[in-house]
């Protein structure tokens, strides 16, 4: 038996949920949220995208899980022999905040995935921040740079 969706919230310990989760079968960053809002207390818990795509980016580096064609995530082989109970902050350098946006990417994609019409992203906005990500990656000293 597993401890409550709220044990986990409190102890910061997303990470093991999630393998958890996946041990029922395969599930994509969307479908993980609205089940941990469904199992959680009066639906009084959703994880944010920002807080669960990095931490199933996180697992899938680790070889705990891996992502299929369809976009959802089932557990590696490994994942039944180790814990994953490792707890990680939010970002704090360069690299963790792409990971970040990487996870939030694959958010809007499931999102898209889900229901293409109703939940389509912005264009004009997309572009203008992929122009900033273009000037970040140029870099200050380059023309056309910030």
């Amino acid at each position: 038996m597993w401890h409550s969706v709220g044990f986990y919230r409190r102890r910061g310990m997303l990470r093991p949920l999630i393998l958890r989760l996946l041990e029922a079968g395969p599930l994509s960053g969307m479908e993980l949220m609205d089940l941990i809002e469904r199992r959680s207390h009066h639906h009084h818990w959703r994880p944010s995208p920002g807080s669960i795509y990095p931490r199933l980016k996180e697992l899938s580096d680790e070889g705990l899980i891996r992502k299929r064609g369809d976009g959802r995530y089932e557990l590696a082989t490994r994942a039944s022999r180790s814990p994953g109970a490792r707890w990680t902050p939010g970002p704090r350098t360069a690299a963790e905040v792409v990971t970040e946006i990487e996870g939030l990417t694959e958010y809007l994609e499931d999102l898209a995935r889900a229901d293409p019409v109703r939940d389509r992203a912005d264009p004009v906005r997309i572009d203008a921040l992929v122009e900033r990500w273009a000037r970040l990656r140029r870099g200050p000293s380059s023309p056309g740079g910030p």
